[in-house]
């Protein structure tokens, strides 16, 4: 019953814990009132609110200056700023090579749309009078098709066309859509094309010289970028006042070379007729100032265009005068014979020799070129007229018995064997014989055996020239400042004094006989009423294993004149000829072509003629310019590049002057000039002078002054109707005249 009782209890307590459990529950599931719903949210917005404004606190006072310089940091940019690139000139200052501004076009493709449509003007339309702005009269330009495509691509940079002409950029600007967006850019121009064109080499897409002068003298025409920084927008246009010059650019500096461009025309007319009338494998010309060094020009069978060095076979970006080697062949005799003269084994008019037709050395047979015939007895003057092999491998055995090491020594001093001081990129250095068996003294002795530069062959004979001394050749004239400032003039390096002034005598008087004896062998070489010595060369070539291959000949021309003071060097090499004739005799009327027309083109110039010094001009006379209208200062400076000196330094324009305009007066003249003072009024400009200028370097200067201007002609400004000076209205047109 007790236990009865307790269970009851049990299971009362357990029903009033539930019954209380639902009381509560019922109590806590009462849903909130209106007013605690908007007081708990009020709560949560106001959490929320303070702790926005205590990150915006933080961020703004804490981390402000952290987080503006990591910004700044990130639109921050650096950029090279281009150092222009030095000039190429020739002797006279003609250019060679240039840096030119070009235009290239892009578009905003997307904002182009836009104006286009707010112009309604349909996009095929447009596209047409495109394509005809980037197709003038003569020029192969683009499709409207090609353009649709171009001004439909969704992109705000789209390059349109690169290198555009000076008739194009002012076509598409007449068309007055902003979105046509011009981008000025450098490049190398070769105004003179394949004039001396593979001397002169090429600068590749990256900015460096690869090839000739270009490459040769990289390092003085290249300058160093300097470097600038700043914010740019999403054009890649700097922002207006948050740029910095870290760096100036320091320009390059201008190379004049010794080439004389009326030279080189000379030496390019007659290797085109060589290769005409020949059809040679490879040939070369070099023409050297004989006591200085100078070498005033070099003709290549294989000469390209510069300007389009990517389209042209990279055989022919070598400079055969510098970078090949060759078998000189009888051109070596002259060496040969000063050596053995200055050595006191041989005599000009020594009968000793004998010609049989060929020498037995070491079982070798080496035959004279008259063989079957023989010339007989004869001196080593003989000899010389009659280019005798036997005669001069005996003399080279008669100078390496009286001393073995005596060849060499000589081979040395006449600079062959190693490179120039020209320093120029890829010089051959040539092979000297390979040792001292008398089979190698006497192959060498007649050019065999032996190779040279064309360049190493034309200075050891310009030092017999030379009374014996040897003078280094030289390929710079002088390096410029970007002013025009000479900051370093090459001098005439004279060399040891390799033979005594005796022998180098009695050498040329030798080679004398080559180009007046009846017969001789260099008598097609013989000039029109001026004396002068030569020596003809023959060698056979060899095949890649060194084995000599019949009938085929490297033939060449070497001569100096006027006899007895001789001025210029001409060397004409043929590489294996295909017609006309294999010997030397070939060679002679180029070479006397070329010598002819070097000696009437430089001594047309009053060239004083100095034994020691370089050549140079006397009794300088210029045509008097037309002052009239130009600013006194702007005269004073034009008339000082020129070597005259203004006596009046006042403000205002030239009326008059006391030389005439036309008239003939020396340099060193004094010029008096009558000025009023005519002040610029709103609309005028004082007219500069835009000779000399390419048609993008005129399409900028003539934006610069506001002006208009009409053309003629291609190339560069050669006149302007308008004189540099005068006072010009901008409404008027200034009249161009181009030409190369």
């Amino acid at each position: 019953m007790d236990s009865n009782n307790e269970e009851n209890q049990k299971i009362e307590e357990i029903k009033r814990t539930r019954a209380n459990r639902k009381r509560k529950q019922g109590k806590e599931s009462k849903p909130w009132t209106e007013g605690q719903r908007v007081r708990v949210v009020f709560i949560v917005v106001g959490v929320l609110f303070l702790l926005v404004v205590g990150r915006i606190v933080h961020v703004q006072l804490i981390m402000g200056g952290t987080l503006k310089s990591e910004s700044l940091s990130l639109r921050q940019t650096q950029e090279a700023i281009k150092a222009k690139r030095g000039s190429v000139l020739d002797a006279n200052g003609e250019e060679l090579a240039v840096d030119a501004s070009v235009y290239s076009l892009w578009v905003d493709a997307n904002q182009f749309r836009s104006q286009l449509a707010k112009k309604n003007v349909n996009k095929k339309v447009i596209a047409q009078e495109l394509s005809k702005a980037l197709s003038p009269e003569g020029v192969i330009g683009m499709t409207p098709e090609e353009v649709l495509q171009k001004i439909e691509q969704n992109s705000g940079f789209v390059w349109i066309k690169k290198k555009l002409s000076f008739q194009e950029v002012e076509a598409v600007k007449e068309l007055g859509y902003s979105a046509l967006v011009f981008q000025e850019e450098s490049r190398r121009h070769y105004p003179k094309g394949v004039t001396g064109g593979n001397l002169i080499g090429f600068v590749n897409d990256s900015g460096v010289g690869a090839a000739g002068v270009e490459s040769s003298y990289n390092d003085i025409l290249s300058g160093t970028d300097g470097l600038i920084e700043g914010q740019k927008d999403g054009k890649q246009n700097f922002l207006q006042d948050t740029t910095n010059t870290i760096r100036e650019p320091v320009d390059g500096k201008n190379v004049q070379l010794t080439i004389d461009l009326r030279v080189q025309h000379i030496v390019d007319k007659e290797m085109n007729k060589i290769i005409s009338e020949l059809s040679p494998q490879k040939a070369s010309i070099v023409v050297m100032r004989t006591k200085t060094g100078e070498i005033l020009g070099l003709g290549d069978s294989g000469v390209y265009d510069p300007n389009n060095f990517r389209e042209t076979n990279s055989a022919l970006f070598s400079v055969k005068a510098f970078q090949e080697a060759y078998e000189p062949g009888s051109t070596m005799k002259p060496v040969m014979a000063a050596s053995a003269i200055n050595e006191g084994v041989v005599t000009p008019q020594q009968t000793a020799f004998y010609d049989n037709g060929f020498r037995t050395i070491d079982d070798h047979i080496i035959r004279c070129w008259i063989y079957p015939s023989s010339h007989g007895y004869e001196s080593l003057t003989d000899g010389m007229a009659n280019s005798c092999n036997p005669v001069f491998m005996d003399t080279a055995k008669l100078l390496r018995d009286a001393n073995p090491e005596a060849w060499y020594k000589y081979l040395d001093k006449f600079g062959f064997g190693k490179k120039t001081a020209v320093n120029f990129a890829g010089e051959a250095s040539g092979i000297l014989p390979a040792n001292n068996a008398y089979i190698f003294h006497a192959t060498s002795a007649i050019g065999q055996g032996i190779s040279a530069s064309p360049i190493q062959m034309a200075t050891a004979i310009s030092a017999i020239g030379n009374k014996g001394r040897i003078v280094e050749p030289r390929l710079v004239k002088s390096i410029t400042n970007s002013a025009g400032e000479v900051i370093e003039k090459k001098e005439t390096v004279l060399g040891e004094q390799v033979v005594s002034e005796e022998a180098a005598i009695q050498t040329m008087d030798m080679m004398k006989t080559v180009v007046e004896r009846p017969g001789a062998t260099g008598i097609s070489g013989k000039l029109d009423g001026i004396e002068s010595v030569a020596k003809t060369g023959t060698a056979e070539k060899s095949d890649t294993s060194g084995k000599y291959v019949k009938d085929k000949y490297i033939i060449s021309f070497v001569g100096m004149a006027p006899y007895p003071n001789p001025e210029f060097t001409v060397l004409v090499i043929i590489d294996e000829p295909t017609k006309g004739g294999g010997s030397s005799s070939t060679v002679g009327p180029y070479y006397k072509s070329v010598m002819e027309e070097v000696i009437k083109t430089l001594t047309a110039d009053n060239v004083a003629i100095d034994e020691n010094v370089a050549p140079t001009v006397i009794n300088s006379e210029i045509i008097m310019p037309d002052l009239t209208g130009m600013t006194a200062n702007y005269a004073k400076n034009f008339l000082k590049e020129k070597g005259i000196i203004l006596e009046e330094d006042a403000k205002g324009n030239i009326v008059s002057q006391s030389k005439k305009a036309g008239e003939k007066i020396k340099t060193d003249s004094s010029v008096t000039v009558k000025i009023e003072d005519k002040g610029l009024v709103a609309g005028q400009v004082v007219m500069v002078d835009f000779t000399g200028l390419r048609l993008p370097d005129v399409m900028a200067r003539k934006e610069i002054m506001g002006i208009k201007v009409e053309m003629s002609g291609t190339g560069k400004v050669v006149s302007q109707n308008v004189p540099p000076g005068t006072i010009f209205n901008q409404g008027d047109a200034l009249q161009l005249k181009f030409a190369e």
